[in-house]
C-alpha cells in the first residue's frame, strides 16, 4: 500500500515513520521478552525456585506495560492522523 499510494518509504508522511518505528520497538521489546525473562523463568519454575521466578514475571509486568503502552500511541497516532 505504501508504494502503490506514496512510490516507497521516502514519499510517506512522518507520522508513518513513527509508527513504524512504533511497532518495530514493540517486536523487539516482545522477542527480548520472549526469549529473555519468560525462558528464565520457565527455567526457575522447572528447578522450583519461586522467588527467583517471582522477579522475573515482575520485569515481564513491566515489559508488557511498555509495549501496551506503545500500541495504544500507535492506534492514537493511527486513528487521529489525516492521510492523504
Amino acid at each position: 500500500m505504501i508504494f502503490s499510494l506514496y512510490g516507497g518509504m521516502a514519499n510517506t508522511p512522518p507520522i508513518i515513520h513513527v509508527m513504524q518505528l512504533t511497532g518495530w520497538s514493540m517486536f523487539i521489546i516482545y522477542a527480548h521478552l520472549y526469549w529473555g525473562p519468560y525462558k528464565k523463568m520457565s527455567q526457575l519454575l522447572s528447578e522450583g525456585k519461586l522467588p527467583e521466578a517471582a522477579q522475573c514475571l515482575n520485569s515481564i509486568r513491566k515489559l508488557v506495560a511498555i509495549n501496551l503502552t506503545l500500541g495504544i500511541l500507535t492506534i492514537v497516532l493511527a486513528s487521529t492522523t489525516h492521510f492523504k
